[in-house]
């Protein structure tokens, strides 16, 4: 509705296809919204038609964007590579910590809850179908393995650190990226040891 919205105010008429494209590439973060739909205004404004092909080469810069989800995998599964690649993007992006800190947070809080019902009911396929939201089916497998490697005293321990941080960083907006980035990349390379 938004997107529809600022393409009105500005006088681009686009197809519902192109919006339905946008939605889906970019209803996460309203930051990078609002920063991809300045470009594509800007490119349209240039232009009579657009086809969906040419909008995803603009939102992408050439490659697929990623969700949060992605990076947070990407860190609770140990890939460091990705996490770095995934991290960087982030940067450039301006995407912020405390979205992303909430988001580990939140998975590993998943984890806990799956971890306590696949006590409860021994079966996997039930401790995945208590959790809301579900997991994505795509990502269930991983999910299970995250399962296997993480201990419930690990995920605790993140967790607290995960608290403690975003503590301090609402405390103190001037806080160095660097304690950030250390403790993800130290849930990520633990992560990686127990693989």
């Amino acid at each position: 509705i938004k997107i529809k919205e600022i393409f009105k105010k500005n006088n681009i008429n686009t197809s519902d296809e192109i919006i339905k494209l946008l939605s889906s590439f970019l209803y996460k973060n309203n930051t990078i919204l609002n920063q991809e739909l300045e470009k594509i205004i800007i490119y349209l404004k240039n232009k009579e038609n657009i086809n969906c092909k040419e909008i995803v080469s603009i939102i992408t810069n050439g490659s697929i964007k990623f969700t949060i989800d992605e990076f947070v995998y990407s860190i609770v599964s140990g890939d460091i590579r990705k996490f770095d690649k995934l991290l960087n993007e982030y940067n450039l992006n301006n995407a912020s910590e405390i979205s992303i800190i909430n988001s580990v947070t939140k998975h590993l809080y998943k984890l806990l809850y799956a971890k306590s019902n696949l006590n409860k009911y021994k079966s996997y396929e039930t401790a995945l179908k208590i959790i809301k939201p579900p997991i994505f089916f795509k990502k269930k497998k991983e999910f299970i393995d995250q399962l296997n490697f993480w201990t419930e005293e690990k995920i605790q321990y993140f967790l607290v650190k995960l608290l403690k941080l975003e503590i301090s960083i609402k405390k103190n907006n001037r806080l160095p990226r660097e304690y950030y980035k250390s403790l993800l990349f130290s849930i990520t390379k633990t992560a990686n040891l127990f693989r």
